[in-house]
């Protein structure tokens, strides 16, 4: 299918949106990294930087060991700074790593699922596509159920709990729960 001009200009102006709104948030991290901390705390209006450093950027990768102009009147720097290059080249072996085994056992996984043609197949991509619908945060919820609210449901037949979090569950509510099972 050919799009009209007019249709692809708009396409691409959502996406140069889409992609302003994603990055937007990290310009002010960005522009708080290119400057002392003493030009970052006397002008909170400014939206460049009126003298850009990298001498943060030097004083971490070296792990101390260089210090800008900007950190000459700095006496003490905490132990994270020093430790800082080999915890990057940690996260950096793990996340390499982590990334080439996926991608191996991605791929030969997607190419068996792409070759098979059986029912259960298809079936099994749907699912994985239907669960990557589902928010991670929704997964969280379980957690912060009450346990009192976790019984299993032979355990509700027999007795309910009483918990302050549960609604329903007060001594008065639960009273009267009581004297309807008895009748």
């Amino acid at each position: 299918m050919k799009l009209s001009r007019t249709r692809r200009a708009a396409l691409m102006l959502a996406n140069v949106a889409v992609i302003a709104f994603l990055l937007l948030p990290l310009l002010p991290v960005v522009m708080g990294a290119l400057q002392s901390e003493k030009a970052l705390q006397s002008d909170l209006r400014s939206l460049l930087p009126r003298r850009p450093t990298l001498a943060n950027f030097e004083l971490i990768l070296t792990g101390g060991a260089h210090r800008g102009p900007i950190f000459d009147q700095v006496t003490y720097l905490p132990k994270s700074v020093e430790r800082f290059p080999a915890a990057f080249m940690n996260s950096v072996a793990v996340a390499t790593s982590v990334a080439l085994l996926t991608l191996l056992f991605g791929s030969f996984s997607a190419y068996t699922a792409a070759r098979l043609r059986l029912a259960w197949v298809k079936a099994m991509l749907s699912l994985a596509v239907a669960a990557r619908l589902v928010p991670l945060i929704v997964l969280m919820v379980p957690l912060y159920v009450p346990s009192c609210c976790r019984w299993p449901r032979r355990a509700w037949r027999r007795a309910r709990p009483s918990c302050s979090s549960c609604p329903g569950t007060s001594s008065s509510s639960r009273s009267s729960w009581s004297a309807a099972r008895r009748s």
